[in-house]
């Protein structure tokens, strides 16, 4: 079973419409084109990416490949 969370988000004069789907089968999905996950260390704290030549921080993950398989591209990149 699935849940649906939407948020709208306003960040800079923007408007950003953010959508969680906390699922566990992946199965059914064929367009899956980014992934990101959280990562803790043993001590709980929780590892975020600092963008080169930016000020934001982002959480590990980017791009899949095409034809790279999305799960195997998720350890990749957190991996990194």
């Amino acid at each position: 079973m699935s849940k649906r969370i939407i948020n709208e988000v306003h960040w800079q004069g923007e408007k950003y419409i953010m959508e969680l789907v906390s699922q566990t089968d992946y199965s059914s999905l064929d367009n899956i084109t980014q992934v990101y996950c959280t990562a803790f260390d043993d001590q709980g704290k929780m590892c975020l990416i600092a963008l080169t030549g930016k000020t934001i921080w982002n959480l590990p993950g980017g791009d899949i490949e095409k034809g790279e398989n999305w799960k195997k591209a998720l350890i990749e990149k957190a991996s990194q």
